[in-house]
């Protein structure tokens, strides 16, 4: 890609991802929540006619770096925030980005909106990642969006589970709930994801090795079917789940979350989800 003249961005990559933080206003009050991340003071704009200056600059961003990409390269798109389908025109600017063509457009949400509002919009999205909660969530609503990407085979959804010293015992007892449908659905996953400890939270607490072994045993015990392990010549730690192309990469099953340490450790491979 060239600016002024001047090539800014080299081509021989293979793997290129836009991270766009959609402002920092959420719907969710967390107290771990990282800093700054949902303090309201930078929101996308609201007027149509701005928002379409908005999504004309980025859809030029995308043909721009498609164009300068190898032939054999990917290009996805990672939305989070803040909460970013809270935003009015979040669907129509997904919308611009698909029919542009990315090839994987990954939404990183809480999933709050209504189930009619994920029900209209669901032709938006293929990959989100829900970051559940429970303090601020509804287990049967977050359920009931994890059954309707279920119904999709093309769609991918997976939940991570906050968990935390503040609700050690109620995320467990969700996480639990919601196994039963990570393990029947190739296309969801489910996962305990430990607080991080940001400046603001003064009450922050680490987990103690005692719920440390509990989280591991529960994730080690949950399902042993880890979904994609990518050659490591692809130099990037999150490779998307599949291509557009239609090539789909193969699960690999593994006896423990161990096993997939040890081979990313030896170089063998890199992780997606797990």
């Amino acid at each position: 890609m060239y600016y002024k003249g001047r090539q800014i961005t080299k081509t021989d990559y293979k793997v290129y991802t836009i991270d766009w933080m959609l402002g920092n206003y959420c719907n969710f009050n967390c107290v771990y929540c990282f800093d700054h991340a949902n303090t309201g003071t930078h929101r996308p704009p609201v007027a149509w006619e701005d928002a379409q200056v908005m999504i004309k600059n980025v859809t030029h961003l995308i043909n721009e770096m498609k164009n300068n990409m190898p032939e054999d390269g990917y290009l996805q798109m990672l939305f989070q925030g803040g909460e970013p389908t809270i935003y009015k025109h979040f669907p129509k600017l997904c919308k611009a980005i698909n029919d542009v063509g990315v090839d994987n457009l990954l939404v990183v949400t809480n999933g709050s909106m209504p189930i009619s509002w994920w029900k209209k919009h669901i032709d938006c999205f293929e990959d989100i990642q829900l970051s559940v909660h429970t303090a601020e969530a509804n287990l049967e609503h977050t359920k009931n969006v994890i059954e309707l990407f279920a119904q999709y085979p093309s769609k991918r959804c997976d939940a991570s589970i906050i968990i935390g010293n503040h609700n050690f015992s109620k995320a467990v007892e969700w996480f639990n709930i919601l196994k039963p449908i990570h393990e029947k659905r190739r296309m969801f996953s489910v996962r305990l994801a430990t607080v991080r400890p940001p400046d603001r939270n003064i009450g922050y607490k680490p987990l103690t090795h005692q719920q440390l072994r509990i989280i591991k045993n529960l994730m080690i015990k949950s399902d042993n079917r880890f979904v994609v392990l990518q050659p490591r010549d692809i130099q990037q730690d999150c490779f998307p789940h599949r291509k557009r192309s239609g090539k789909m990469y193969k699960p690999v099953s593994v006896f423990s979350y161990f096993q997939i340490y040890k081979a990313v450790f030896q170089g063998q491979v890199v992780l997606h989800h797990f």
